[in-house]
C-alpha cells in the first residue's frame, strides 16, 4: 500500500524537483499530493488523510514557526518533515523541538535521504503514538487499580469500625450488671433526697436552708446519673472515627471510673501510676478508651482464676522517646508460649466463652493510630500489655526541642 505524502510548497520549481526525487524512490511506494498554500494543505489533510506532510515554512498565507504550529494543531498525530531554506535552518530546528519529525535543507536534498527521512518520520510517529497509547492505557489501569485499592481500604475501614462497635457492645454487655448498679446509686439517692424534701415540706417548721441543701444534692446526683448515661451513649454510638487531642492520664482515670464496679465484682485491687511528663495524644478518644477497657477487662477476667488476695490490676502512663506508653498489668496465670504467640490472632481465645476478637480488634485500633501493642509475660505470673501512641508535641515541648 502506497504511503501518502502531502507536499505543501509554494515554489513550483522546488515542488517539481521534490516530486521527481520521490518518484525515483526504489524501496518505498509513495503517492504524492501537492498544495501551494497552507489553507489548501489543511483542507487536503482533512479530505485525503495523508500519512506524512512535507512542509515548507515559508508560504504565501503563513510564515515561519506559525506554519508548523497550525499544521500540528490541525493534525497532532500526523508526522511532519520541515523544509527549510539555507537562511532559516535555525527555525527548522525549533520546529523539530516542538514535535516535527525531521527537517531538510533545500539545495542539500539527496534522493535517498528524502524518501528515507519521510518513511522514518512515519515510523517514528507511529512508534511515538504507540508508546503514548501504551502509557495512557497503563495510567488508566493504574487509576483503576488505585480506585479499587481505595475502595478496598474504605471497606476494610468500615468493617474495622463495625467490629470495634460490636466489641464495645459486647464489653458493655459483659458489664451490664455493674453499670446498672452504678446508675442505680444516684437514682436511689435522688429518691431519698426527694422523700426528705417532701417530709420537710409537710412539717410546719420547714427549714429553707435544709431544703436548699437537699435540692442541691438532688441536682448533683442527677448530673452524676446523666454523666453515666453520656458515657454509655458515647460507647455504644455507631460513628465514624473522630480524632482529637487529649490527656492519656485523664482518659485512664475516666475509664477506671467507668470500670470501678467491674473491678469490685472481680474483687481486685487497682494501682494507678502517672509518670508521663507529656501525655497528650491525638487519636479517636472513644476507640482508645475501648482499648483501655478491653485490656483492663481482659486482665480482670484472667485474674478470676487466682486467689482474691493476689488480684492486682495496674495501669501506668509514661513516656519513651516520642511516644506515650500505657502499661496494663494483671497478676493472672502465666500463659504458655503457644498461647502468647497466638494471643492476637482473630478467633483465638483462652477463655471458655468469647469469640477471641477482643485483643485482635484492640491491636488493629492501636496500629490504626500509628501505634503498637505488645505483651510481655511476667516472670512467674501475669502479663503486661503495653500500647504506645505518638505523643502530641505541646508548645513547651517544641520550645525545648528548639533550644536543644
Amino acid at each position: 500500500m502506497a504511503t501518502k505524502v502531502l507536499l505543501i510548497e509554494d515554489s513550483l520549481a522546488d515542488a517539481v524537483f521534490i516530486k521527481r526525487i520521490l518518484a525515483k524512490a526504489e524501496r518505498f511506494t509513495l503517492q504524492i499530493l501537492h498544495e501551494e498554500t497552507l489553507a489548501l494543505g489543511l483542507e487536503r489533510i482533512d479530505t485525503s488523510e495523508p500519512d506524512v506532510v512535507l512542509l515548507d515554512l515559508t508560504l504565501p498565507d503563513s510564515l515561519g514557526m506559525e506554519t508548523y504550529l497550525k499544521v500540528s494543531k490541525a493534525a497532532a498525530d500526523l508526522p511532519v518533515v520541515v523544509l527549510s531554506g539555507l537562511d532559516d535552518e535555525t527555525l527548522a530546528m525549533q520546529a523539530v523541538h516542538l514535535g516535527a519529525q525531521d527537517y531538510l535543507v533545500k539545495g542539500k536534498i539527496e534522493p535517498s535521504l528524502l524518501s528515507r527521512a519521510l518513511m522514518y518520520a512515519v515510523e517514528r510517529k507511529e512508534a511515538s503514538l504507540a508508546l503514548q497509547r501504551a502509557n495512557d492505557e497503563l495510567e488508566q489501569r493504574v487509576r483503576e487499580r488505585t480506585s479499587e485499592l481505595e475502595k478496598m481500604q474504605e471497606r476494610s475501614r468500615q468493617q474495622q469500625e463495625e467490629l470495634a462497635h460490636a466489641s464495645r457492645l459486647s464489653s458493655l454487655g459483659e458489664m451490664a450488671s455493674g453499670l446498672a448498679h452504678e446508675l442505680n446509686q444516684p437514682l436511689m439517692a435522688i429518691v431519698g433526697f426527694s422523700s426528705s424534701c417532701h417530709e420537710r415540706l409537710k412539717s410546719s417548721a420547714a427549714n429553707t436552708d435544709e431544703l436548699s441543701e437537699l435540692l442541691s444534692d438532688i441536682t448533683a446526683e442527677a448530673t452524676r446519673a446523666g454523666n453515666i448515661i453520656k458515657r454509655l451513649r458515647r460507647m455504644v454510638q455507631k460513628r465514624a472515627s473522630q480524632e482529637s487531642t487529649f490527656s492519656m492520664s485523664d482518659l485512664v482515670r475516666e475509664t477506671v471510673d467507668f470500670l470501678k464496679r467491674e473491678i469490685e465484682n472481680y474483687e481486685s485491687q487497682l494501682n494507678l501510676e502517672f509518670e508521663a511528663a507529656s501525655d497528650l495524644v491525638t487519636a479517636d478518644r472513644i476507640q482508645i478508651q475501648q482499648v483501655l477497657m478491653n485490656l483492663a477487662t481482659n486482665g480482670l477476667q484472667a485474674m478470676s482464676e487466682t486467689d482474691v488476695g493476689s488480684r492486682l490490676l495496674s495501669i501506668s502512663v509514661s513516656n519513651s522517646t516520642d511516644d506515650v506508653d500505657v502499661d496494663v498489668t494483671n497478676t493472672g496465670p502465666r500463659l504458655s508460649d503457644e498461647d502468647m504467640e497466638r494471643l492476637f490472632q482473630p478467633f483465638y481465645t483462652t477463655k471458655v466463652e468469647g469469640l477471641g476478637l477482643g485483643l485482635s480488634i484492640t491491636r488493629s485500633i492501636v496500629e490504626g493510630h500509628h501505634g503498637s501493642l505488645t505483651v510481655v509475660p511476667g516472670d512467674v505470673e501475669g502479663m503486661t500489655f503495653r500500647f504506645s501512641l505518638p505523643a502530641e508535641k505541646t508548645a513547651a515541648d517544641l520550645r525545648q526541642v528548639n533550644q536543644s
